[in-house]
């Protein structure tokens, strides 16, 4: 999606994204990763595509679901709650415009100013209706 300056929705959306980009943004490193040769092999960084560093807004922390089950007789009477961690990183739609590549599940994320070097790929792209992209992420090892 290609934001329309002339149009005064499009402008106030940048001024705003603009905004909680220069209060919140993070630099972020996305590496394309090549596909894997066998269903077992972890993915290599694609030799061809550069890393792109762009700022985002990364969130995280704790979330938690329950899971219901089926009672059978007393063996059985309640939920089971389970909790983890929901890690996102937000791109505004003007970044995600001059991206240099599409990004895809299985890319590597990292941040590499942050005070922990955690690494993550990406689980799901979740494009929006206004051309942001949210990023869910999975912690994994570099």
């Amino acid at each position: 999606m290609v934001m329309d300056l002339s149009n005064p929705f499009d402008r106030l959306d940048r001024i705003v994204s603009d905004a909680v980009n220069r209060g919140f943004a993070v630099v972020a490193r996305i590496q394309k990763m090549a596909p894997a040769r066998s269903g077992l092999a972890n993915p290599a960084p694609d030799p061809d595509v550069a890393p792109w560093d762009i700022r985002g807004v990364h969130s995280s922390g704790p979330s938690k679901a329950a899971l219901q089950g089926k009672a059978r007789g007393s063996d059985f009477g309640g939920a089971t709650e389970v909790q983890g961690q929901v890690s996102t990183l937000w791109i505004k739609a003007i970044d995600v415009h001059d991206a240099p590549f599409a990004v895809a599940v299985g890319d590597r994320v990292s941040f590499p100013f942050a005070a922990t070097p955690n690494a993550y790929r990406v689980a799901r792209v979740q494009p929006t209706d206004l051309g942001d992209l949210e990023l869910v992420l999975t912690e994994t090892k570099l």
